[in-house]
């Protein structure tokens, strides 16, 4: 390199961990980073994380920090207690508490942006359930919009088969894009005539209204744009549904604002079993458009009408068969009918409720060895 001499690193591996805040004497914002540097013979890697949010309480380390991390631990989550600092480990990132028995500083450090505000505003009300809401005091936020929400406009909205419509919407969905996103996301529907939710002072989301007021249905994001500026999203039809009520008055341009990526996020196995009603056939099929070539996936999916089953085109070694929805049990049935097959794989079911609840006791009592399994409710029938 230019202007530096030349070093020959030792045949060792080096892991420099930095922590550090800087804080402006207004608070105009905060952030925490962590840089871990290896360096071997002939590379050197970087890792850099910027997102994160603070908060100072006046309560006192044990106060605050060992119910939470007390929560965690019974939740199979890491905690880390060294000297007076306490660091918990979860699959949103983390979050460290650094005290006394009087003051006690809280940092929230996560992979990406929405998963920090998911991660702060779940720390948020279980500081509040301990009765310590009112002396918190957080640093301000850098923004004004949520950091999980995106608002995006109406492209399109096409019939795609008999009982699907395919929604296009225009957008900034870099987030959605990186290789640990999730599929998923909610549509934010509010009381007429409101505002989006935005950030309060604290960086957490004020919902107008009350968030009891607004529905928040969940939907998979069926399939990316390369630049990530638009997404589609396939939605089953239902006479009398909500969602479907509110697709037919759609309008091109009309705005929308989502909160997402979340939910679980793309697999990876040699070997994948998936089961799923119409109501996950979006997240089957991108699943299938989207593991390696070498991946091999079997494929039921119980549908009203088979016509409604989507073409994959792409060179994958899959196999998809439909079943009959209206047959409640028939897709439980073909789980148990393949276990056998299933030993060491990838498993993933997603149904109406109730058949989520006996997938999952099934195959707890099962003696076949699932590799990993993801079970999933994904509605509830109405009583």
């Amino acid at each position: 390199m230019p202007g530096f001499p030349s070093v020959a690193f030792p045949k060792i591996n080096w892991e420099i961990f930095i922590f550090g805040h800087y804080k402006s004497y207004q608070k105009a914002f905060s952030t925490s980073f962590m840089l871990r540097v290896k360096a071997y013979t002939n590379s050197v890697s970087v890792a850099l994380t910027l997102e994160a949010h603070c908060a100072e309480i006046q309560a006192g380390l044990t106060a605050v920090g060992e119910p939470l991390a007390c929560l965690a631990e019974s939740n199979g989550f890491k905690v880390e207690r060294i000297n007076s600092t306490i660091i918990i480990t979860a699959p949103l990132g983390k979050v460290t508490f650094t005290g006394n028995k009087n003051s006690t500083r809280i940092s929230f450090a996560s992979p990406t942006n929405p998963e920090l505000q998911l991660f702060k505003e779940l720390y948020a009300d279980r500081i509040s359930k301990l009765g310590l809401a009112e002396i918190i005091e957080w640093d301000p936020p850098r923004a004004s919009i949520p950091l999980n929400q995106t608002r995006c406009e109406v492209v399109s909205c096409v019939n795609i088969s008999k009982n699907f419509s395919r929604l296009r919407l225009r957008g900034e969905f870099t987030n959605f894009k990186k290789h640990n996103a999730g599929l998923h996301f909610r549509f934010l529907f509010g009381p007429k005539g409101v505002e989006w939710p935005a950030l309060d002072a604290n960086g957490l989301t004020s919902w107008p209204g009350g968030i009891s007021k607004w529905h928040r249905p969940v939907f998979t994001v069926r399939r990316i744009s390369v630049d990530a500026d638009w997404i589609d999203v396939d939605i089953a039809l239902h006479g009398g549904g909500r969602i479907t009520k509110w697709l037919d008055g759609i309008k091109t341009s009309d705005e929308i604002a989502i909160n997402g990526p979340s939910g679980s996020k793309m697999p990876k196995a040699e070997r994948m079993f998936l089961f799923g009603d119409e109501t996950a056939m979006p997240t089957i099929m991108r699943i299938i458009e989207n593991v390696s070539i070498n991946t091999e996936v079997r494929a039921t999916i119980a549908l009203r009408d088979p016509e409604d089953l989507q073409k994959v085109t792409e060179d994958k070694r899959f196999q998809i068969v439909s079943v009959d929805m209206r047959d409640e049990q028939k897709l439980l049935n073909t789980l148990k009918e393949r276990i056998d097959l299933i030993n060491g794989s990838y498993l993933f079911f997603a149904a109406e409720k109730t058949q989520a609840v006996k997938a999952r006791e099934f195959i707890r009592s099962s003696s076949v060895s699932v590799g990993t399994a993801k079970i999933a409710a994904y509605w509830t029938r109405n009583l």
